[in-house]
């Protein structure tokens, strides 16, 4: 009936979209980390699937993507377009061709121009937390693509640097180890799942700390990024050496093949499931470092600050059970 139409003025309505959106997001993320978790331990089901499925349409991160193809996947184009981007970033940074100064570049080229079989990179990928787009490819132009490790690492990075300039707190070796592994299985993934040996993937994916020619945009991710790298007296000490260490144990001992090798490092010294592990423990301590929006917890019947007549009269008027 005309005139019982009631709407809230401007203001009010983006504070309830604000809302919403707060609680949808909180809600995927939360979903997102139970999804992770899942795949990390070896529970992941056609069930878990499908109670994921909603959740990653409303935040689809890179990161759920490297467990199995969903709705909302990126297109092969998109990925490759994304691809293209990181890899410019990368051979643009003053570390992207720097190396330990002890290895011979034309060396490490060599040890890593090791190619595999089909057969290989099949099997690595069925043992393998990453399902990638590597190993299954489509000639659909709309086809959904997974990613790799080597796709989320500057999400990665951005993220850190993030919370670094929000807590005004110094990085710490934990967090450098952590980037350092992350850059570690981003480089072995290449080589042993998606089958991109050689020079290049390795370098992409260590072509990371302070830059003082960095051409960055202020305020941009990558100038965040850069900043969170520097150090009293240029990069963050510990970093460069760390790096250098892990770069270094990517050279096979002689009469080792790099399969070998690397085989060795993943059930070892560079554990993946420690690594997905450490991962999935540094995104949920992020997530659960955030107050919990106001949805969230109208939802639980405990609002912050709120006593309990005030929770139930709100969820009442709110209509809620």
């Amino acid at each position: 009936m005309e005139g019982l139409e009631r709407c809230a003025d401007t203001l009010t309505q983006l504070s309830i979209d604000e809302a919403i959106l707060d609680y949808l997001l909180y809600t995927a993320i939360k979903y997102l980390l139970a999804y992770m978790q899942s795949a990390i331990t070896g529970g992941l089901d056609s069930k878990n699937q499908e109670k994921i499925e909603l959740p990653l349409q409303l935040y689809a991160t890179l990161s759920a993507n490297r467990f199995a193809p969903s709705c909302a996947s990126p297109t092969a184009s998109a990925t490759q377009a994304l691809r293209d981007r990181h890899r410019e970033r990368a051979e643009a940074s003053s570390y992207y061709n720097r190396l330990p100064t002890d290895l011979n570049a034309d060396t490490l080229a060599a040890s890593l121009s090791t190619s595999f079989s089909r057969s290989d990179i099949t099997n690595h990928a069925k043992n393998s937390l990453v399902v990638s787009s590597a190993t299954a490819p489509s000639s659909s132009p709309g086809a959904k693509s997974t990613t790799t490790l080597l796709d989320t690492l500057p999400e990665f990075m951005a993220l850190s640097a993030s919370k670094a300039m929000l807590d005004a707190r110094n990085i710490t070796e934990t967090w450098m180890r952590l980037a350092a592994g992350y850059m570690s299985h981003a480089f072995m993934e290449q080589v042993l799942v998606c089958g991109n040996s050689g020079l290049a993937p390795l370098l992409e994916a260590f072509a990371w700390g302070f830059d003082e020619f960095s051409n960055a945009v202020d305020g941009s991710d990558e100038e965040n990024i850069n900043v969170m790298f520097l150090g009293e007296d240029g990069t963050l000490e510990g970093w460069d050496d760390l790096r250098e260490a892990h770069i270094l144990a990517f050279v096979p001992p002689p009469d080792i093949s790099l399969q070998a090798h690397l085989e060795e490092l993943r059930a070892n010294d560079l554990s993946s499931a420690g690594f997905e592990q450490h991962l999935h423990d540094f995104l949920s301590g992020l997530f659960n470092s955030q107050t919990e929006p106001l949805l969230v917890q109208v939802e639980s019947g405990k609002i912050d600050g709120w006593t309990r007549r005030e929770t139930e009269e709100l969820r009442a008027r709110m209509m809620m059970p």
